[in-house]
């Protein structure tokens, strides 16, 4: 994340050549935080079940389920980058505690004694 961070403060301040920032950026999406194997285990995924089963009979559903083999690693990979580096610091801060946890069920509330 600090190199995300850094890159984008090089790029405000104008310290990054454009052939290097195109450079860095094609290969932060083609392999950057797994974000390329997952793209590519997906698309693999998705051409092996389709030659193995023909599940799908319209081309239309095919390309729709490899377009968002690209989407679904976008956003949710950063997150996790973000949840762990968060669980990181509160291991060095020594937090380890999960907080107060509340059994609530499933039916209505109920009120309290």
């Amino acid at each position: 994340m600090s190199g995300y961070a850094t890159f984008v403060i090089a790029l405000i301040l104008g310290r990054v050549s454009d052939i290097y920032a195109a450079a860095f950026l094609t290969l932060a999406i083609g392999i950057g935080i797994g974000i390329g194997i997952g793209i590519g285990l997906s698309i693999t995924a998705v051409a092996l079940e389709e030659m193995g089963f023909r599940r799908y009979p319209k081309r239309k559903d095919l390309y729709r389920l490899i377009g968002l083999a690209v989407i679904e690693n976008f956003g949710y990979r950063q997150l996790t980058t973000y949840w762990r580096l968060r669980g990181m610091v509160n291991l060095l801060q020594k937090k380890h505690s999960w907080g107060t946890m509340e059994r609530r069920g499933f039916g209505p509330p109920q009120p309290p004694p």
